[in-house]
């Protein structure tokens, strides 16, 4: 088989949010209807914000009730939902005095906007870098362009209506080394005026699923070099420098392995970490899959196109992640509740040197 090559980008992964489209798509729950497209994604951006932003300022401990949150925190969400994100839309524009627009947020507006978010007004703002005494709108604060620092991004996964709002629970990672960084719960009030239609009362951590694997088979697998297995229980150690490798003839478009695990666990994420990872070298020489079927135990089918970066679409679709260089990570728009998966490799691309595909890890979250 001629093995067609990447570009050096492609190859060793490119650190940059992307949100692929799907082949089958999940169908929403009636939890999830509760929220339009729109407000889903903008909510989305609020979370991520917000555990950013009380991350950088060590005030994890203040989820719990967000009014205690500090200016820093709320002024660095509102940056962020400006001008990163654009769910709030500053009515003003002013030229700093070292050139160029900024968008603009007089106190009273900044003041409305951190009450509907967060339930309270400002304290102390004019100790923020942001803050400017005057402008032509009178004093407030000028949005900076960059703050250098990794975003944190957030992918809603469930929703309950309540009485007063609603519940969601969502997973999270950092946007540009693709690190998983946990399941949360967040109770929001629903405010019409508010940015983002809600006012948010509390996130807390949410346990992560505890996958153990119980069983692996595979429809092949590569014959033994001396004591190296190529066997799928590889896929679930732990080990980047081990792996499972099918073994027919060509790149093994329709092999499979399954793997069941001890218990049925509530699934939030997927990383997969395709090729043979033990070296650089040994990743080149071998194949590596560029499309993948899961077909987990509830029913759920999931087809994710490895190769595909360029497509950007809504945050109501799952959000990949490069991990560094080594794989991507999957945030998924709906928990999946199964005690079994198969994976089946639905496109692959040959190694240098061997057609075999491989694959050096699965996680899930």
């Amino acid at each position: 088989m001629k093995r067609i090559l990447l570009s050096k980008a492609k190859r060793i992964g490119i650190l940059f949010l992307v949100v692929a489209s799907l082949v089958v798509p999940f169908v929403p729950t009636q939890a999830s209807s509760v929220l339009s497209n729109t407000e889903r994604s903008n909510l989305n951006d609020f979370l991520g914000a917000v555990l950013r932003w009380s991350d950088i300022e060590n005030e994890i401990q203040y989820r719990k009730n967000p009014k205690k949150f500090s200016d820093n925190v709320l002024l660095g969400t509102v940056w962020e939902l400006d001008h990163v994100y654009g769910v709030v839309k500053a009515k003003h524009k002013i030229v700093p005095y070292y050139g160029g627009q900024q968008d603009f947020i007089t106190v009273k507006e900044m003041n409305q906007i951190t009450t509907q978010l967060f339930g309270r007004r400002i304290k102390n703002g004019k100790s923020h870098s942001m803050y400017q005494s005057s402008s032509p709108y009178g004093a407030g604060y000028a949005i900076p362009q960059a703050d250098g620092e990794e975003a944190t991004v957030a992918q809603i996964n469930g929703v309950k209506k309540t009485k007063n709002g609603i519940i969601v629970t969502f997973s999270s990672a950092k946007e540009i080394t693709g690190t998983f960084y946990g399941n949360y719960k967040a109770v929001l009030k629903t405010n019409a005026k508010s940015p983002v239609k809600y006012t948010l009362l509390s996130i807390t951590k949410q346990k992560t699923a505890n996958v153990k694997l119980k069983q692996a088979i595979a429809s092949s697998r590569l014959n033994s070099y001396g004591s190296i297995q190529y066997s799928p229980k590889n896929l679930m150690d732990g080990k980047l420098n081990t792996a499972w490798c099918e073994g027919v003839n060509g790149v093994g478009i329709g092999q499979w392995t399954k793997l069941t695990w001890s218990k049925k666990e509530s699934i939030s994420a997927i990383a997969i970490y395709p090729g043979y990872q033990k070296s650089e070298e040994l990743r080149q020489k071998n194949g590596a899959p560029t499309k993948m079927k899961f077909d987990f135990s509830d029913g759920t089918s999931l087809t994710v196109d490895l190769d595909d970066y360029r497509n950007y679409t809504a945050y109501q679709k799952q959000q990949y992640f490069y991990i560094e260089n080594k794989g991507t990570l999957i945030l998924l728009n709906k928990k999946i509740t199964a005690s079994s998966v198969k994976v089946t490799i639905l496109g692959a691309e040959a190694g240098s040197k061997y057609e075999d595909t491989c694959i050096s890890e699965l996680k899930f979250y």
